[in-house]
């Protein structure tokens, strides 16, 4: 069995438990949307039963989380989804380069030829 597999079972085992931190679920939730853990926040963090809800909120957006599984011949599983209001009133645009097509770049939210940018 892949080791990296079972150290993130083990893991989210311990963040399905009722001692978990919200630094854990804040990684947990950083690859799911995209943002990283150190600037997301945890709130309305709640479980039982082998399942966990919490809210991550990173960037003016919210995103509703939850994970459960992780025991020996399950897998473990986390979702999170944006809710559908933050994305509609979240600033329409780029914040980066990367997010453009081709060879435009980011400036000042909108993605623009780079000769139009000088």
């Amino acid at each position: 069995m892949n080791h990296s597999y079972i150290r993130f079972s083990a893991l989210l085992a311990a963040a399905l438990g009722a001692s978990a931190c919200s630094g854990a679920l804040a990684s947990f939730s950083s690859g799911q949307i995209g943002c990283p853990s150190n600037e997301i926040v945890i709130s309305d963090d709640q479980g039982g039963w082998g399942v966990r809800e919490w809210t991550a909120q990173c960037r003016d957006r919210t995103y509703y989380c939850s994970a459960h599984g992780g025991g020996s011949h399950s897998s473990a599983q986390v979702s999170c989804r944006e809710n559908s209001d933050s994305a509609a009133t979240a600033a329409p645009g780029c914040t980066a380069d990367v997010q453009c097509k081709g060879d435009r770049i980011c400036r000042a939210g909108q993605c623009v030829d780079p000769v139009a940018a000088r």
